[in-house]
């Protein structure tokens, strides 16, 4: 008897963050995340680029859902905007629970963030290659 392999989907979204926050903020919001999403198998990888996050997750669609109804509700997020929602065979971020990137070489990527000018597999792609230095 084949067994189906669970479903996964893969959010990218875009939010204005809060000006308040620092990078040791979002430092602490990352090692809180990593061990919530564990909990639910949710994976992915935050791009720090004020003034806003961009963020893949990864993970069953209810527990998305849910995460994604929290970042929407979070008052250090302002404009949240699903980018994209695809279901995928695979992980692209499965080495973690929650990476964190600054910037530095994904700023040329970011470009347009916040102004429905981004494109996700450009995106996706430029995530990918900072993840494999992390």
């Amino acid at each position: 008897m084949q067994t189906d392999k669970p479903r996964i989907v893969r959010l990218l979204y875009v939010s204005t963050l809060d000006t308040s926050l620092t990078l040791d903020d979002v430092r602490r919001i990352v090692d809180r995340a990593q061990v919530r999403n564990r909990q639910h198998d949710v994976t992915g990888m935050l791009v720090y680029h004020p003034p806003h996050f961009v963020q893949v997750l990864e993970g069953r669609p209810d527990a998305l859902d849910a995460l994604m109804v929290h970042i929407s509700c979070d008052p250090r997020h302002r404009d949240v905007q699903l980018i994209e929602r695809v279901e995928t065979d695979r992980r692209r971020f499965d080495r973690w629970g929650m990476a964190l990137a600054c910037t530095g070489a994904l700023a040329a990527d970011l470009d347009g963030l916040g102004q429905n000018e981004t494109d996700p597999c450009r995106l996706l792609a430029a995530m990918e290659r900072e993840a494999q230095l992390i």
